[in-house]
């Protein structure tokens, strides 16, 4: 069968073959859906229709997370057409328990929201979603929400521009999550990264490591609460990668140049995975891997 969605963003596992991935949709409503996600069965990946989307102007997921098998969350943004002339863009959920049963949840209209970017879960009544800055009142807001197993609910983190936003997501327990992303601390200032922490009660934000001038970090991967790894990008074409032990972030050294999107551990083998783009001479960039050993 041939896949149906025209880019994937983001991919989640429970076993070798049960897999998850999710992106850009295709197809449409009178082909038995717009897929927006694939499955992987350990044999071959199978288009997954959401016929939730029939009207949608454009669709997008970005992300995924598995809470076990027969469950998963999938976020992104849902665009529709509005009034005559206006756009509508919509924070969107969606929730998968099984078979063809999937549940839609949109969140507050906002023209200015790009979606949302990361959702990762603790547990099924532990579940954690981020995306851009808004800007309401004359001030910005980063975008975090939290399911508690029957409703979403918004906690709006404050940033001081509006610029930047949270992109990835990390979670060792309920009281142990980190998201990451881009922020400006100033008005005339440069893009640097941001991390913000979640100890069981509040998000507070938390140092960065040393960084070059606009730098900012995409994706974050947490193994324990002393082990945790961050990973982005600077200008021009720089990697920017950072850990935590458990006290403070550090800067970990990379001698090639890259731009990266993801990060992931292989437990038990101090074996870090880092994944993005790198410039090339003859057809302008090409996908990368890099393993770090720690």
């Amino acid at each position: 069968m041939p896949l149906r969605v025209s880019s994937l963003d983001d991919v989640a596992a429970v076993s070798p073959s049960d897999v998850w991935a999710v992106g850009q949709g295709g197809g449409d409503c009178t082909a038995g859906g717009k897929e927006e996600a694939i499955h992987w069965d350990g044999s071959q990946w199978t288009n997954m229709a959401i016929n939730l989307f029939c009207d949608a102007e454009d669709v997008n997921l970005a992300s995924v997370a598995v809470v076990k098998p027969n469950e998963l969350w999938a976020v992104g943004i849902d665009i529709e057409p509005g009034p005559v002339g206006v756009t509508i863009y919509n924070n969107l959920a969606l929730h998968w328990t099984g078979g063809k049963h999937w549940t839609k949840y949109d969140f507050r209209d906002d023209a200015d929201t790009n979606g949302l970017t990361s959702v990762r879960a603790a547990s099924p009544n532990d579940v954690w979603a981020v995306g851009g800055i808004v800007y309401r009142h004359s001030t910005s807001y980063d975008q975090i929400y939290h399911w508690d197993g029957s409703r979403w609910s918004l906690m709006e983190f404050r940033n001081p521009e509006r610029v930047g936003g949270l992109i990835g997501l990390g979670v060792v327990s309920a009281r142990d999550v980190w998201a990451v992303g881009a922020q400006k601390v100033s008005e005339k200032g440069p893009i640097e990264p941001l991390i913000l922490h979640w100890d069981g009660t509040t998000w507070a934000k938390i140092p960065h490591a040393k960084s070059d001038e606009g730098a900012y970090l995409a994706s974050v991967v947490a193994v324990s609460a002393n082990d945790v790894w961050a990973v982005g990008s600077g200008p021009p074409d720089g990697p920017h990668v950072e850990h935590w032990n458990g006290s403070e972030w550090s800067t970990i050294p990379t001698d090639f140049q890259a731009t990266l999107t993801g990060v992931g551990v292989i437990p038990g083998n101090q074996s870090v995975w880092a994944v993005g783009s790198a410039p090339e001479q003859q057809f302008g960039v090409q996908s990368l891997a890099i393993d770090y050993r720690c």
